[in-house]
């Protein structure tokens, strides 16, 4: 079974370089082959998913169409070629949990730190980590650390990793999309807000000189599963974001500088990065359309 754990910077220095990476979500599958002489990507491609496939949830099956979402994942290979080696894939968000907690101290034995960090998830939630694998990182915000830990069920992550099996990949790393987007901004200076836009869901990451500091996920619903007008969608995607910031600010005491935007390769996306700067409060930075915006989370992992 791949792993769902570790420090996130450690994710693909830990294991051999990925011959493809993968991400996943209720509408579309992106992957690229990668360089591994140097790490980067060489072919790309985006492929949609059909309404009901795939079925992101923490606590049951989330592939409903197997055969479906085969197709797609052979469509893709098909352009890009990977061979038979090790892949890395990052699951649907929704398929997991993620927090960040403020600690005063944390263990310094590795299994002491482990045993602490299912503990913190399960006070949050009882029983999140049962028959759960974890992923965790830390680092020093003040005097004080801020804690990153993800939690996903074992039979979940097996779901998607026998798929990609099934086509000869040996699925080396399994991840999640704030996870390799966080990765993307780790050296970028002052307090900002990562925003990810997916079909069923946006997720929210804060991160302040280097250190993430909050997560929120707001689940949205697809555009075209709720036919909603484009501006009634972007307009409740932009009172979530607006109202995080605000609540940031109060309650958290942190003030956003900007928000740092991407939204995938999905239908209804294309005008979000139009619409976010006319109406949010902060200036917004977005990663475009193009093959970095498209990629972004994979890039963060490689």
């Amino acid at each position: 079974m791949g792993p769902f754990y570790g420090k996130i910077g450690d994710f693909f220095t830990a294991g051999p370089v990925p011959s493809a990476a993968f991400q996943i979500s209720s509408r579309y599958l992106t992957a690229a082959s990668i360089r591994k002489k140097d790490k980067t990507i060489k072919r790309g491609f985006v492929v949609p998913i059909e309404a009901g496939v795939i079925e992101p949830r923490f606590d049951r099956k989330n592939i409903t169409g197997p055969a479906s979402f085969r197709a797609a994942l052979r469509e893709g290979l098909s352009k890009i070629n990977p061979g038979r080696g090790h892949a890395a894939i990052l699951i649907p968000e929704t398929s997991a949990h993620i927090f960040v907690f403020e600690v005063e101290n944390l263990p310094q034995n590795p299994e002491e730190m482990a045993a602490f960090v299912r503990w913190k998830l399960n006070k949050t939630i009882p029983g999140v980590c049962d028959e759960a694998l974890v992923a965790f990182d830390w680092r020093r915000l003040d005097s004080r650390f801020r804690l990153i830990a993800a939690a996903a069920r074992k039979a979940v992550v097996r779901e998607y990793e026998e798929i990609f099996e099934a086509e000869g990949l040996n699925p080396g790393l399994v991840s999640l999309p704030s996870l390799g987007l966080i990765n993307c901004f780790l050296e970028e200076e002052g307090t900002f807000l990562l925003v990810n836009i997916e079909p069923d869901h946006v997720s929210l990451v804060v991160l302040r000189n280097s250190v993430y500091a909050f997560y929120r996920q707001k689940i949205t619903g697809g555009l075209l599963e709720a036919q909603e007008r484009f501006e009634d969608w972007a307009g409740r995607i932009a009172a979530e974001i607006e109202n995080t910031i605000n609540y940031l600010a109060k309650k958290e005491n942190l003030k956003i500088e900007r928000v740092r935007l991407r939204a995938g390769p999905f239908y209804g996306a294309e005008g979000i990065s139009a619409i976010l700067p006319e109406v949010l409060s902060v200036p917004v930075v977005a990663s475009g359309e193009d093959q970095a915006g498209r990629f972004l989370p994979i890039m963060g992992l490689i």
